[in-house]
């Protein structure tokens, strides 16, 4: 934990969004996000760090110079085995160029599930940081101790191979 900070990971290749991310979480105290720009980073971090919440895009490049492709679900299983609550945020399957709303796919532990099942959607796309707000609001809704369970994470991870 950055300082007894909220830890946020948040996977999305789009600047523009990971921009909107950024002004909604500075606008907030307790709350540090870290950004990956594509899968591997994005794994890379997850394996990394102990964070209390993953955030991904759907549709991402495998890495640097790659076309996007479905890979937010590979980051919410390793998400999963960390039992790090997730959600991918869309703007819309198979269509990368959308910029219209954005859709909860999945949150929570619910499971992997197909990702053309959209369960949710926000009143603002992801360019805006309205978005990020009702994205982030939603979860710590359902998970209310979230904030408690990356402090037991992080005191006992020394314990954990």
């Amino acid at each position: 934990m950055a300082g007894n900070k909220l830890e946020i990971l948040v996977v999305d290749d789009r600047e523009e969004n990971r921009k909107a991310a950024q002004v909604y979480f500075g606008s907030i105290d307790g709350v540090h996000v870290d950004f990956a720009v594509n899968y591997e980073e994005g794994l890379q971090k997850l394996r990394q760090g102990p964070y209390a919440i993953g955030m991904f895009d759907l549709e991402l490049p495998k890495a640097e110079g790659y076309q996007p492709e479905i890979l937010g679900i590979e980051l919410a299983k390793e998400a999963e085995r960390r039992l790090i609550p997730w959600v991918i945020i869309t703007a819309g399957i198979d269509n990368h160029n959308n910029l219209g709303e954005v859709a909860f796919v999945n949150y929570v532990w619910e499971g992997i599930v197909d990702p053309t099942e959209i369960r949710e959607k926000t009143r603002a796309p992801k360019r805006d940081p309205k978005s990020w707000q009702e994205v982030y609001e939603r979860l710590i809704k359902e998970i209310p101790n979230v904030e408690e369970i990356q402090r037991a994470r992080t005191r006992y991870a020394k314990y954990v191979c």
